[in-house]
């Protein structure tokens, strides 16, 4: 495993060189690209189908008006990185971190036992990449893993999609409302459910992108699913203890996966 320093500095580089890249074709196909009128946000999941929906992004708006995303990845407070003008920041950014924005919103929810399954098989095969968790988990049983007391794995499936539309799902942020109650903190995300601009679920990425393909964003792309976990699990395979951890796990993210979904069937194209 790669030390903290080094990791973070491939990171970065690999966030430069890919901009850097970017930057370069738009000069010559900055046409079909626009600049955001006010800020935009998107919230990204992790293991929802974010990543695809970034690329997306990144073929919506010229790249000098998205934020350096290597400067999104430590869970930035909007004062630490607030810029002149508008700016499309995209990454793993909490609710709180859109309202001091006071940006337009976007999220892609995902059925979150999928979801957790994901997460397990993403962290045991990550190898050279940034690990979601921050440790080598490539040993650990489904089991361990999910009565693991570690805060980077409890961070990423104890009900992080609830979290971070409610506040931010990274501990340190959570445990900032340590004394609020979970009915507090699923109220809250079940209403910041209601404001976000634009809902989408990993299951139809397609539809998400007709959304916004049908509004002021104009383009004919669909998201292609990029950072897709191999060797999935089947939840009817699992073993009862295994089953009872998950739902423990995601009990406040199943309800509010519920509610994305009325509120998409109700939502008209």
């Amino acid at each position: 495993m790669l030390p903290n320093s080094m990791r973070t500095s491939l990171t970065s580089w690999n966030y430069r060189t890919r901009r850097h890249l970017r930057l370069v074709a738009q000069e010559i196909y900055q046409q079909a690209r626009m600049s955001p009128e006010r800020n935009f946000v998107f919230l990204h999941v992790p293991k929802a189908g974010g990543t695809s929906i970034r690329h997306f992004f990144r073929e919506v708006f010229l790249e000098r008006s998205i934020f350096p995303e290597d400067r999104l990845s430590n869970f930035p407070l909007w004062d630490d990185v607030a810029s002149d003008g508008p700016k499309a920041y995209l990454g793993h950014l909490g609710w709180t971190f859109a309202r001091s924005a006071r940006a337009e919103t976007a999220t892609v929810l995902r059925e979150p036992i999928e979801r957790l399954l994901s997460v397990y098989v993403y962290t045991r095969k990550s190898r050279l990449r940034q690990p979601l968790i921050g440790m080598d988990s490539s040993q650990m049983s489904l089991i361990q893993f999910l009565e693991s007391k570690h805060v980077g794995i409890r961070q990423n499936i104890d009900n992080a999609q609830t979290w971070q539309l409610c506040h931010c799902y990274h501990w340190e942020q959570r445990e900032k409302m340590a004394e609020t109650s979970n009915q507090t903190i699923f109220r809250a995300a079940s209403e910041n459910l209601e404001n976000i601009d634009w809902l989408g679920v990993s299951e139809n990425l397609s539809e998400f992108c007709k959304r916004l393909s049908m509004s002021k964003i104009q383009t004919e792309k669909n998201a292609r699913r990029r950072n897709v976990s191999g060797g999935k699990l089947s939840y009817r395979d699992l073993s009862d203890r295994e089953k009872k951890a998950i739902h423990k796990c995601s009990e406040m993210d199943v309800a509010l996966y519920e509610k994305a979904q009325s509120r998409l069937v109700g939502d008209p194209l």
